[in-house]
């Protein structure tokens, strides 16, 4: 059986150090949805392959790009349809780099 206290606890601990990370880094505003998604994929590190097309808050700060791809698709404008193209980022949790930046805070 899980303990979802204690994986609750260690997402909102680990959730006030990403912010404090990202906040000490200038980008201080990250929302909370994806530092809980950040906290929740970093209690795995190297086990979970992220795929995202949010290149601002989940950036290489914290993880290492292991590939891109591209999608099309079509939309429906006022005009009628176009073609977008989506850019999909791969993204592994680098604890290495959580671990430095997380060193670095002022005490």
């Amino acid at each position: 059986m899980l303990d979802h206290y204690k994986i609750h606890h260690q997402i909102y601990e680990q959730s006030l150090f990403l912010s404090r990370i990202y906040t000490h880094k200038g980008k201080p505003s990250i929302p909370l949805g994806d530092l809980l998604i950040i906290a929740r994929i970093s209690l795995y590190p190297g086990s979970v392959l992220f795929a995202t097309i949010d290149k601002n808050d989940f950036s290489t700060l914290l993880f290492d790009r292991v590939g891109i791809a591209t999608f099309t698709r079509q939309v429906r404008d006022r005009v009628g349809l176009r073609d977008v193209i989506e850019v999909v980022q791969f993204l592994k949790f680098n604890k290495q780099k959580f671990q430095k930046y997380l060193n670095e805070l002022p005490k």
